[in-house]
């Protein structure tokens, strides 16, 4: 997979790809510098090894329930820490994931912040609500992060 993507929205999607094939290399090489897994792994063989075996344990990420970009923009942007790197461009995107563990499939909302670095978007963080059970076909709850809804009925 290719690393570039024109938007915060494009990279969660090719993202979202690399966790269902497993891609582990594309996975690392699209966290912004300031990501905690980053810092954490500044080799991509030990995040390898190390997130390969949590993808065995049967941790996955299944389904894109939506994604879509703040309204209030600003608002939002103040639940998330302020990175301390430079970007030429920062982006959030609130979506719902479904994640199977073992048998068990939940769902939450993230609000995920992502930088422009050196002409690239990366993942740098996220804040998420508690994990609800998944049923498909379940229409989803609305969230509220800091007084921010989204999802659900208007």
């Amino acid at each position: 997979m290719n690393a570039t993507a024109d938007s915060p929205s494009a990279l969660f999607r090719a993202r979202f790809a690399a966790f269902k094939a497993g891609d582990t290399d594309f996975i690392w090489r699209t966290y912004s510098r300031g990501n905690a897994f980053y810092r954490e792994y500044p080799n991509p063989a030990d995040f390898r090894a190390d997130y390969g075996a949590m993808l065995v344990k049967g941790v996955a990420v299944e389904e894109i329930l939506e994604a879509r970009e703040p309204a209030r923009f600003a608002a939002a942007r103040a639940l998330l820490p302020d990175p301390d790197e430079p970007a030429e461009a920062r982006g959030l995107l609130v979506y719902a994931l479904v994640y199977q563990v073992g048998w068990h499939k939940e769902y939450h909302h993230e609000l995920g912040l992502f930088l422009r670095q050196a002409g690239h978007w990366g993942f740098h963080s996220s804040v998420s609500t508690p994990t609800r059970r998944y049923r498909p076909g379940t229409p989803l709850k609305p969230v509220v992060f800091g007084g921010l809804r989204f999802g659900g009925a208007a």
